[in-house]
């Protein structure tokens, strides 16, 4: 599927000498009501967008409304009162293939609805019902990670650069227990090279600051005052 909008982040990593916050805070994670999802492609087995998709959809919805489609097909084809064409049998072997292969992955509980999304094609009327809503699934479908960013209020984190879609009170206790959980078990305070970037993807806004002076900034008016 085409895709329209590109939601992306460019990681700022300091080469100074010492040990800093921006030492630990390494690693690419979505940041949600569930914490820290670790979302490294390059080092684990799923990225943002994996993880953005099987969050906004029903794994089961989307796998059995699916099967349901095909199994009506070959009902269809099968209720005709003369024989099947070559072509038509040949398509419900496709079709019973793939109800086979879709089963296992539905029944499989490490396989993921990204996992159907990725391979399958899925007509609109199927991912609405697995995402609960005619929007969302528009919007995945132009970028997941916006997506979930968007309606779900997901922040997106490489090392210590987060993008919300819209920054909020949460938004930013959400990077601040993040920097903690990575670096403030270890170090004390953040070093003066440790910086962050908060971008906010609905308004295009973006600044750079401090880790010690973002620590100390309690709503968004705080924070782009110092854009």
């Amino acid at each position: 599927m085409a895709r329209r909008r590109i939601f992306v982040l460019t990681p700022r990593r300091s080469d100074a000498a010492g040990e800093g916050w921006s030492d630990y805070v390494r690693g690419e994670y979505w940041l949600d009501d569930m914490g820290s999802t670790y979302a490294d492609q390059d080092i684990g087995d799923v990225g943002h967008e994996a993880i953005a998709l099987s969050s906004m959809l029903d794994k089961d919805t989307l796998a059995s409304g699916l099967i349901e489609l095909w199994q009506a097909e070959i009902d269809q084809i099968e209720a005709k009162p003369e024989e099947p064409t070559d072509e038509e049998v040949d398509r419900i072997e496709q079709l019973d293939a793939l109800i086979s292969e879709l089963e296992g992955i539905r029944d499989d509980d490490e396989s993921s609805a990204a996992t159907i999304f990725f391979n399958y094609d899925i007509p609109d009327e199927v991912g609405v019902a697995a995402s609960r809503d005619e929007e969302v699934w528009s919007d995945m479908n132009n970028d997941a990670r916006a997506a979930y960013a968007k309606h779900y209020g997901a922040v997106l984190a490489i090392d210590a650069n987060f993008a919300a879609w819209r920054v909020t009170k949460d938004t930013l206790e959400a990077i601040k227990d993040h920097l903690f959980e990575l670096a403030g078990q270890y170090l004390d305070t953040p070093e003066p090279r440790d910086e962050v970037t908060v971008e906010e993807y609905s308004t295009g806004k973006s600044v750079t600051l401090s880790m010690s002076d973002f620590l100390t900034i309690e709503n968004p008016r705080e924070l782009w005052a110092l854009s």
